[in-house]
């Protein structure tokens, strides 16, 4: 009998594989997933039925996200709660989130063995909203796959790219990850960098292009939206780029900062939220309110200020915690200590 892990509105991503490919790799019981959507909300709506549409015995269940799949049973259950984001900030998730999130949130809780949280911050917002007990949160980081391959040669040349400075944002495009400021603070810096280019990685849809139009406007032809990109393409940017910026005004968590240690990449960081808790030199954080403070943050990394190169430093040094057979064998523990309770 193994754990039966449930993937959620994550059910199929790479970074879930590849923490069940480690799970394996540890040698644990056999781990069966769902992966059929049509089921995977079914469940979600009536996880008292689990028992009776998955086939098999287990022992466990692992949701990975606001996906309450499995009640009433005799496994035990342990959550991953990534953010509480639909019911810390509302405004930011459409009606639909707000509710099942907020339900399903409340419900995970009260009847998980244990929660994993990616953050101590996470893990605070937990308790505020649940009244959990903060003994039975673990906190686990998300787990990033290290550089690895080739790089895309041609990428940066095809694109226009080739040979010009620019600092670089990766993911999604929406209001909350504050993108516009970025393009304000390059419109404040002095007249020696007015060439540098603001390029965005992050595949656009309705909702971005107000986003996009605004940073268009702001820079006109210093700013290049490059759409989705491929790993190859994505690590290409992060080696070449002056900076990674991380503007946000709300994270769980903050993968695209571990890549960019990863890529020996400066990075620079909005200080609220989880994000604060990735940074490796406080003269990182900047306001995310501030187009001014961004602008400092920039100019330190282009007029190449010491503490710039230190971070990047500590930033790489700092990885190994965030290398998936880290978080796996952290999940696997969280596992025996569950099914040995």
């Amino acid at each position: 009998m193994g754990p039966f892990v449930f993937d959620g509105l994550y059910c199929g991503t790479r970074s879930n594989n590849e923490a069940l490919r480690k799970l394996d790799r540890l040698r644990l019981p056999s781990v069966a997933r769902v992966t059929h959507k049509a089921l995977m909300f079914g469940l979600e709506f009536a996880p008292v039925l689990t028992p009776f549409l998955v086939r098999g015995r287990f022992d466990l269940v692992h949701e990975t996200y606001f996906a309450n799949a499995y009640s009433g049973g005799r496994a035990r259950k342990v959550v991953t709660i990534h953010d509480v984001i639909p019911v810390d900030r509302p405004e930011y998730v459409n009606r639909r989130n707000r509710f099942f999130s907020a339900r399903n949130l409340r419900r995970q809780c009260r009847e998980a063995a244990r929660v994993i949280s990616v953050s101590q911050y996470t893990k605070r917002k937990i308790v505020e909203y649940t009244g959990m007990d903060a003994e039975r949160i673990t906190v686990i980081p998300c787990g990033v796959a290290p550089l690895s391959g080739e790089l895309d040669p041609e990428f940066l040349s095809s694109r226009g790219l080739e040979g010009k400075r620019f600092v670089l944002y990766v993911g999604n495009l929406q209001s909350r990850k504050n993108i516009g400021l970025i393009a304000a603070a390059l419109r404040l810096l002095n007249d020696a960098h007015q060439d540098v280019l603001f390029v965005v990685a992050g595949h656009a849809n309705s909702e971005s292009r107000a986003i996009l139009t605004e940073c268009h406007t702001a820079l006109g032809t210093r700013f290049h939206h490059l759409g989705f990109v491929s790993d190859a393409q994505k690590w290409t940017l992060l080696r070449h780029a002056a900076a990674l910026i991380l503007p946000s005004l709300y994270e769980g968590f903050g993968i695209p900062i571990i890549e960019a240690y990863l890529a020996s990449c400066p990075a620079l960081i909005a200080n609220n939220s989880s994000l604060t808790e990735l940074c490796v030199d406080e003269r990182q954080l900047f306001d995310a309110n501030s187009s001014i403070d961004l602008a400092g943050r920039i100019t330190d990394v282009l007029d190449g200020a010491a503490w710039v190169q230190e971070s990047v430093e500590r930033g790489l040094a700092s990885t190994p915690g965030y290398s998936w057979r880290a978080v796996a064998e952290r999940t696997a523990a969280v596992y025996e200590q569950v099914l040995g309770a």
